[in-house]
């Protein structure tokens, strides 16, 4: 009497561990996913590239940094939570908000900020922003 008590109690409760894992994937989903290049140059003066298809910081000498804003809009009936990831040949050099969230039908201007340490050699740096929108 006393076994299938336990049984049905351990099959209760495996029923609520699926439902709850099921619904979790649901909840915490990745809605989107955008992918960014980033490019910018390392060098003795300070330019602008106008670039519109990469997130371009031009020119920074070192011991110098730059700023570029990703507009976030989140067009979904629910909140998104924001997560920023940047490749690791470019991490050390981004600085941003890299977990937020926007409420429904509101936009975010997110400002990714490059810093280029005094050290870093001359050259042509590029790499990968990838922005990850979650049901929060």
């Amino acid at each position: 009497m006393q076994q299938k008590r336990n049984e049905k109690i351990i099959l209760i409760l495996a029923i609520f561990a699926a439902v709850l894992l099921a619904s979790s994937f649901y909840l915490f989903r990745v809605t989107e996913t955008k992918i960014f290049d980033v490019k910018f140059f390392v060098g003795p003066d300070f330019g602008i590239d106008l670039d519109t298809s990469v997130v371009a910081f031009g020119m920074v000498v070192p011991g110098g940094s730059a700023t570029r804003e990703l507009k976030i809009d989140n067009s979904h009936p629910y909140p998104i939570r924001v997560s920023l990831f940047a490749s690791s040949n470019i991490n050390k050099f981004i600085s941003a908000d890299y977990n937020f969230t926007i409420s429904p039908g509101e936009s975010r201007l997110l400002p990714v900020t490059l810093f280029v340490p005094k050290e870093t050699q001359e050259g042509e740096y590029d790499g990968k922003l990838t922005v990850s929108l979650y049901r929060a």
